[in-house]
């Protein structure tokens, strides 16, 4: 508590009152503070924007990285789902190489995060921003009966098929427009943000 203050001197020159305060058209200031937060996978060779009110977690390996929603209803992952035979073509083999990691992706989440998931192509392979990926959706289900909704997308990059895996309880987290979505829809090789 304070009382009877009074302000003598400062050591900010005479215009501290305005200079304290950024304007909103100083685009320094608004730019730093709007936008969402990025974030570079160098084992992929890929990068993704996320909500900046969003938390960033990453395993000791950067192998897995998660961001979790605020409420904490929503999770994207992002990881290595399978790691492409020599000699593969993503060209004539895309097919058959996204139905092997969707088949490591299963397998990855009942050993990593302990839920059997049922996944379905949701979009061939196609091409998003010059990376071959493919979409998938489907259901996440822990042994003790909890159950999510999944969105999948697929990505070829460095001889890897990389998985943005999102969770969900509500189907409509996971939609277009949403936080989720934006996630997705952001993910672009490291080199075309430098």
């Amino acid at each position: 508590e304070t009382n009877d203050c009074s302000f003598t001197d400062n050591s900010f020159g005479e215009d501290w009152a305005d200079s304290s305060v950024a304007s909103s058209s100083d685009e320094s200031y608004s730019d730093e503070d709007s936008g969402p937060a990025h974030y570079d996978h160098y084992g992929s060779g890929l990068s993704f924007d996320y909500p900046k009110d969003w938390e960033l977690q990453e395993n000791d390996a950067s192998a897995r990285v998660g961001v979790f929603s605020p409420d904490g209803t929503t999770i994207v992952l992002f990881a290595t789902a399978y790691t492409l035979p020599a000699r593969a073509d993503p060209e004539s083999q895309g097919p058959a190489l996204f139905a092997s990691a969707a088949g490591a992706l299963k397998k990855l989440l009942k050993d990593e995060v302990g839920v059997d998931a049922s996944l379905t192509a949701s979009q061939g392979p196609f091409d998003a921003d010059g990376i071959t990926a493919q979409d998938l959706s489907g259901t996440a289900t822990k042994a003790q009966g909890g159950k999510a909704y999944l969105r999948v997308r697929l990505f070829i990059s460095k001889g890897a098929v990389h998985a943005m895996i999102g969770m969900a309880k509500d189907s409509s987290s996971l939609d277009e427009g949403s936080d989720a979505d934006s996630i997705f829809s952001s993910v672009q090789t490291i080199s075309d943000t430098q």
